[in-house]
């Protein structure tokens, strides 16, 4: 603020122990400068710095495609979990578990669409698919360190599925007075499903056929196939 105020006033020195209109503005700007750069911060915050300046654009004030690596997060046993204890416990439960998923995914660059109460939608372009795989790897032996610390605080160490598929999805604004990036397509709704998947086949971590196009083999041979799966909603299974 102080270089700033200099910036307009010639002659600083000779004001500093006597002009009134000097310290005016000058304890104007530290209050109007900070107080603008922390809203604008918090804008950047709740949209995403990696979306900001599309909003400021407008580039998704339309709807427009983008190709993806599509990644559901669900924590497992939520419900249940729900039932035998405070809401305000529970509620910090998940909040924990978000903030440290959220900070490996971040690690990755991974871009946090979207929250879904107990679980997050992430999105990385084609070439990060082996980022998606060594988030979800990070996150299962994060979660295992970080055991023992959820069970002394809540008594329940969450679990968690991931579901990962690639493919074109559609990205617009979505919202007035509260605006977010809603994404929609068959992609999307495959990645869900995926994801779901996971209950029947008893894994954890499930993985298109079609996002491993995009793996370097030190991550392929890590892969065991489960072959073709039906799933509600395509015409053809997935593998």
């Amino acid at each position: 603020c102080f270089p700033i105020t200099i910036s307009i006033y010639d002659g600083w020195k000779e004001v500093l122990s006597s002009s009134y209109e000097y310290y005016v503005f000058f304890f104007s700007t530290a209050v109007i400068v900070p107080t603008l750069s922390i809203g604008l911060l918090n804008i950047v915050d709740m949209i995403g710095p990696r979306h900001f300046l599309h909003f400021l654009i407008g580039t998704y004030h339309h709807p427009v495609s983008r190709d993806r690596v599509v990644f559901f997060l669900d924590m497992v046993g939520s419900t249940a979990m729900a039932e035998k204890m405070p809401p305000e416990k529970g509620m910090k439960l998940i909040a924990m578990f978000i903030y440290d998923a959220g900070s490996i995914i971040r690690r990755y660059q991974g871009d946090i669409v979207n929250y879904t109460g107990d679980g997050l939608v992430v999105i990385w372009p084609r070439r990060g698919a082996n980022r998606a795989l060594a988030t979800a790897y990070e996150l299962h032996q994060w979660m295992n360190m970080r055991k023992q610390e959820y069970l002394q605080e809540f008594g329940y160490a969450p679990d968690f599925r991931i579901g990962i598929h690639a493919g074109v999805v559609t990205m617009g604004q979505i919202g007035e007075e509260k605006l977010f990036i809603g994404m929609y397509g068959d992609t999307v709704n495959t990645a869900a499903r995926i994801e779901q998947l996971n209950k029947t086949l008893g894994t954890k971590i499930l993985i298109s056929r079609d996002d491993t196009r995009f793996m370097d083999n030190q991550w392929l041979v890590r892969l065991k196939k489960v072959g073709e799966q039906e799933i509600s909603g395509p015409q053809k299974p997935v593998r």
